[in-house]
């Protein structure tokens, strides 16, 4: 392949050294007078067939590279050539074919002196035309104009990721950018198209070769697949239909996105010819169902019997949706007072008591960045009876070894147990092990491209909910995040579902994006999440310290088992073993002789409690003094 590729390069640098001579005589012949038109005619047809020729070997050679970075040079060097070839054949036109020399228009005098009439005088080289009568009518002397041409920003094609809603508009900019330039090559537009794909619409063209040929099949597939009208349509629908609910009415953002999205599926399913009339009225009841209750009854109050319909109910929406941004009603117009939450050093314990306020230096936090957790939306159902779903939060946590889901979570989804497993959990901050038998489950998770099943353990409880995360406000502060599809929607609410290490990297793809400075989103089978520390914009943001499962053992806990057995065995050596021998025993193990005197160690405690260091504490206290002494 290698020898193939040097000769093939060998080839095409002598044809290039061919053309560069035939462009020396052609400047040559340019300039000198009179134009020799046989000899443009001879340097015309040798350079079409160069033009071709290099061509090809460019392809050819195009077709040999693996390395993307080399093919893409590749082909900007092929363009360059024929381009030069190109403007050498245009200008063997122009001078082949000059242009006819016309007489300039004739000038006419102003019409200040009407009772002269003045001969009209041409160039010098035409005839004189006969004397013109000014008053008679003449067409008008138009000036000559110049055309601005503004230079225009660079185009930007956004990259299709496989989702069908975004098919039709990926493939009409990419068709009029690339797919419809008659100065690109198949293979550049392969280049291009291959850049573009993202996911699974990548996947689906993988293992075609970079061939001009194969450009056409790729275009084929792609079409075939994301093209599907019946899929988008229903694509449009499930969306309409799984539209994520608005608790409050302060939620402008939330109200906001609704009605958006609401909007642009509709416009979806128009532009595929779809009557919003033909799903108006099984729409409407859904969409009043995702709005708070004091709108909906606003809309019944407002909406008259005879005209109850999906645009009557869109229209009073957008008012009052306009006329809450208007009068700047939002769940932020007031500050929030900061209060202090119970943090996750509890987590996995049986008692309901949640320290508040204890300022050590482990449960004391003082920071001035909110820190994003990986958090995401999904629709979990039942696998055997798909009627069983719902929408809920769930968190990747890579330090937990098992995936859990919540007791509560399971009985509304009517799971059924799969069997028991006995786990024995250690908490952080924690030295106790808790024994505890838990369910094993199957849940179905929905996914942005196909959907995934888990194996579960039934816990009463995760964690705390975790508080206003501020995902809406770091997606329009920082640039890169504006077009992600962000997996978690929901500002607040309960965690049910914890995937751990051993599901992690089936949800996780790998893929992240990160920015010079800001959260780092990472890529899942659920859409972008948001991880990192990031500042509190508006101060309104409260965090609390939530903390996880480190460590949890699966199958029987020997340690336990060795305590039982001992205390089995002296219970039956009960009145068997003379209590004298266990009075030796102990003092041979307590008292030791050295250099002719006895010692004995101190009773020290088995267990007790870590005294905490309230050292930085006092620093902060003794200086604060000495400042005010000062």
């Amino acid at each position: 392949m290698a020898t193939d590729l040097g000769h093939l390069k060998s080839v095409r640098a002598g044809h290039k050294g061919a053309v560069s001579r035939k462009m020396t005589d052609l400047n040559a012949l340019l300039v000198s007078t009179p134009v020799d038109r046989d000899s443009l005619e001879r340097i015309k047809l040798a350079l079409e067939r160069k033009l071709d020729l290099l061509n090809k070997l460019s392809e050819d050679i195009v077709a040999a590279l693996t390395d993307e970075g080399e093919i893409i040079a590749e082909i900007e060097t092929a363009e360059l050539v024929s381009d030069d070839i190109e403007e050498a054949l245009s200008k063997i036109k122009r001078a082949l074919d000059p242009p006819r020399s016309t007489p300039p228009p004739p000038i006419i005098p102003p019409p200040s002196h009407p009772t002269s009439p003045v001969p009209l005088t041409s160039h010098a080289a035409s005839p004189s035309p006969p004397p013109v009568d000014p008053l008679a009518s003449s067409p008008p002397v138009t000036a000559p104009t110049s055309t601005l041409r503004v230079k225009l920003p660079e185009l930007s094609l956004h990259p299709f990721d496989g989702n069908f809603a975004n098919w039709f508009t990926f493939w009409d900019t990419y068709k009029a950018a690339i797919h419809d330039n008659a100065e690109l090559s198949d293979i550049g537009k392969f280049t291009y198209l291959i850049s573009l794909l993202r996911h699974s619409a990548k996947e689906a063209i993988a293992g075609l070769s970079l061939t001009a040929a194969n450009y056409r099949e790729a275009i084929e597939i792609l079409c075939k697949r994301f093209g599907d009208r019946t899929q988008i349509r229903a694509n449009h629908m499930e969306v309409l239909m799984s539209l994520e609910p608005v608790m409050s009415s302060q939620n402008l953002s939330g109200l906001r996105r609704l009605y958006d999205t609401v909007e642009t599926n509709i416009r979806g399913l128009k532009s595929l010819g779809v009557d919003r009339e033909s799903y108006g009225t099984l729409l409407s009841p859904v969409i009043l169902k995702k709005l708070p209750q004091d709108l909906r009854l606003i809309i019944s109050r407002q909406v008259a019997d005879d005209e109850w319909n999906l645009d009557s109910i869109l229209r009073i929406l957008l008012s009052e949706i306009e006329a809450r941004e208007r009068a700047g009603i939002s769940n932020n117009s007031k500050p929030r007072r900061d209060r202090e939450r119970p943090t996750g050093v509890n987590l996995y314990t049986e008692s309901s008591q949640a320290v508040r306020s204890n300022p050590t230096s482990t449960l004391h936090v003082e920071n001035e960045n909110a820190v994003l957790l990986q958090t995401a939306c999904a629709v979990v159902f039942n696998p055997t009876n798909h009627d069983f779903h719902e929408e809920v939060r769930v968190i990747l946590d890579c330090g937990s070894q098992r995936s859990y889901i919540t007791n509560s979570l399971k009985k509304r989804l009517q799971l059924v147990s799969e069997g028991k497993k006995a786990m024995s959990i250690m908490t952080f901050g924690s030295t106790k092990v808790r024994n505890e038998t838990c369910d094993l489950v199957r849940v179905g998770v929905r996914a942005k491209e196909s959907d995934f099943e888990l194996r579960l353990l039934s816990v009463p409880h995760i964690c705390s909910p975790i508080a206003s995360m501020p995902v809406e406000t770091c997606r329009s502060k920082y640039s890169y995040l504006r077009e992600l599809d962000l997996a978690d929607t929901l500002p607040d609410g309960e965690l049910e579902i914890l995937i751990g290490s051993d599901y992690y990297w089936k949800v996780v793809t790998g893929e992240r994006i990160q920015g010079s400075h800001g959260p780092v989103a990472i890529y899942t089978r659920l859409g972008w999440v948001l991880s990192g520390s990031v500042p509190h914009f508006d101060g309104s943001y409260s965090t609390n310290l939530i903390t996880h499962v480190l460590r949890v053992d699966s199958g029987p806990t020997f340690r336990e088992l060795d305590k039982h057995l001992k205390a089995f065995w002296e219970l039956e050596s009960l009145g068997i073993r003379d209590s004298e021998d266990i009075v030796h025993e102990q003092f041979c193990s307590i008292v030791t002789l050295r250099e002719g005197r006895y010692e004995v160690s101190l009773p020290w405690k088995d267990s007790f409690s870590t005294i905490p260091d309230h050292f930085e504490l006092c620093s902060r206290r003794l200086n604060s003094l000495l400042r005010r002494l000062r």
